[in-house]
């Protein structure tokens, strides 16, 4: 039984007009970006002012006529900014209801700690981040699709015990556990492998960013991310097992706790029917985000800059790397298109044996 109050649609577009569109213009955290809503939405924000959202017992800041107006700005297009264009308004808020409630179920399974509204005001100020060129002309779909990921529970694991064994490296144990990824990540699903060793301790390998949704009657995975644990538990032994595991057909350039992680990862999509990955090509906002976190009140500092940097070599050349290494690990595995424009992702194909021809 859930046990937290859904964010409402009246609620929402108050938190997103009031809250939401002054983060974006301040860049308090997200890059400045343009957004051009329908005419509609303006009837529809009008609505909202005049029936404002109650919520018994709390207090709930109102729409004023100086929000709007801040909405107006934001239409007067910046050429140099990305753009965003809001075509179906209700259904833009709706399925920001959705998102927002559907994400609030699954991080109180694992101890949420935000209050509804508090968590619903960094979704709405960070989900942007996730986006790619094309969705800032189809945002609508793009949410769909953060909703569909949100929805599709295939890898997860029963979050009370929050691992599986999954396979053996030198007779040890691999397992993995199911993650929630904060607000500010590439998804809302994650994945995390280890290595148990027979004394119980473990050599944590890395973490996998995911969605799975369908498309065209066809199973799908999106992977934005593979990251190295900030500070594992290294076990010096197992990780030269491991170099040598990974790296038998010569260095793949990619670290091997990576690679191994991915291959566990795509044995795991291969055992519910996954066998297309779409690895995007890039989340515009998502850069400049890590300079202004990172930087000190608005004066980038060369640091800040260097560490997007790398961030964006993480999420492209080091992620097509891994990859790449996975055609020594896999019979069929290729890259099928070097560009699907309408999602901005590579797409690749696998599968633990050959197809026919």
């Amino acid at each position: 039984m859930e046990n937290f109050r859904k964010i409402e649609f009246k609620e929402l577009i108050e938190l997103f007009v009031i809250d939401t569109i002054h983060s974006i213009q301040e860049e308090e955290e997200t890059p400045k970006f343009n957004i051009i809503f329908e005419p509609k939405a303006f009837l529809l924000f009008d609505y909202v002012k005049e029936n404002p959202f109650k919520l018994d017992g709390h207090w709930t800041p109102d729409i004023r006529n100086r929000y709007i107006k801040k909405l107006q700005l934001l239409e007067n297009q910046d050429s140099t900014l990305p753009t965003l264009y809001v075509k179906d308004s209700y259904l833009f808020f709706n399925l920001l209801v959705e998102i927002v409630n559907e994400s609030l179920s699954l991080n109180y399974k694992y101890g949420l700690k935000l209050s509804e509204r508090e968590y619903c005001i960094l979704v709405l100020r960070r989900i942007w981040l996730r986006m790619g060129p094309n969705d800032f002309n189809n945002v609508e779909s793009f949410l769909k699709r953060e909703l569909e990921f949100l929805k599709n529970d295939l890898l997860d694991i029963d979050y009370r015990k929050n691992y599986e064994k999954i396979d053996n490296f030198n007779e040890n144990i691999g397992i993995k556990s199911s993650m929630v990824g904060a607000t500010w990540d590439e998804t809302f699903h994650e994945m995390s492998y280890s290595i148990v060793l027979p004394d119980r301790t473990l050599h944590e390998l890395s973490r996998v960013r995911y969605g799975l949704t369908e498309e065209d009657n066809e199973k799908v995975c999106y992977i934005y991310a593979i990251q190295n644990e900030r500070n594992p538990h290294v076990n010096k032994k197992i990780q030269r097992e491991l170099y040598k595991f990974c790296n038998k057909n010569g260095d793949l350039g990619v670290h091997p706790n990576q690679i191994y992680t991915m291959y566990l990862f795509l044995k795991e999509l291969e055992k519910i029917g996954v066998t297309k990955i779409k690895v995007p090509i890039m989340q515009v906002l998502n850069y400049p985000y890590h300079e202004i976190m990172y930087s000190d009140g608005k004066k980038i500092h060369e640091k800040a800059i260097e560490y997007s940097e790398y961030i964006s070599y993480l999420k492209t050349e080091k992620l097509y790397k891994t990859m790449e290494a996975m055609t020594v690990f896999f019979d069929y595995f290729y890259l099928t298109n070097d560009l699907d424009t309408s999602s901005d992702t590579l797409i690749y194909n696998f599968n633990t044996h050959k197809k026919s021809k």
